[in-house]
């Protein structure tokens, strides 16, 4: 066989042809399981197999990587949530707090203010049923 001609753009075509023949993209006048690239001993049915094998594993990898960045991503979502939501609650268990407190100061104040109308002006002090002032 030579090998006279460009690596990258010949085939060979089995045991019929000792030459290096020129192709496009398709190999004419030769069967596929027949076709032999750059040297005699290469096949492209196996070539083309081994690169699809390696494709699909590949492309195997690829996707359960993805899976698996969107499933940590979406866990990470969930915790961050979850602690903001803590946050809030334990913030808003703060307000509620003071403004109780806030509450019931004011009622206090109110009824010493009232406590104190009453005795400048004389009026009766508040009765609880039991007899004693409110």
């Amino acid at each position: 066989m030579e090998l006279t001609a460009p690596i990258q753009e010949c085939f060979y075509c089995g045991g019929t042809v000792d030459r290096c023949l020129p192709y496009a993209w398709y190999f004419p006048g030769c069967e596929l399981s027949d076709v032999r690239h750059n040297k005699c001993w290469v096949n492209i049915s196996a070539v083309v197999i081994v690169v699809s094998v390696i494709a699909g594993i590949l492309l195997v990898i690829f996707i359960s990587c993805v899976c698996y960045c969107c499933c940590r991503c979406r866990a990470y979502r969930r915790a961050r949530a979850k602690k903001q939501g803590e946050k809030y609650n334990f913030q808003q268990e703060l307000k509620r707090a003071e403004m109780q407190n806030r509450h019931s100061l004011r009622t206090k104040q109110r009824e010493q203010e009232l406590e104190s109308y009453r005795i400048k002006y004389g009026l009766p002090t508040r009765m609880s049923p039991d007899g004693n002032p409110i």
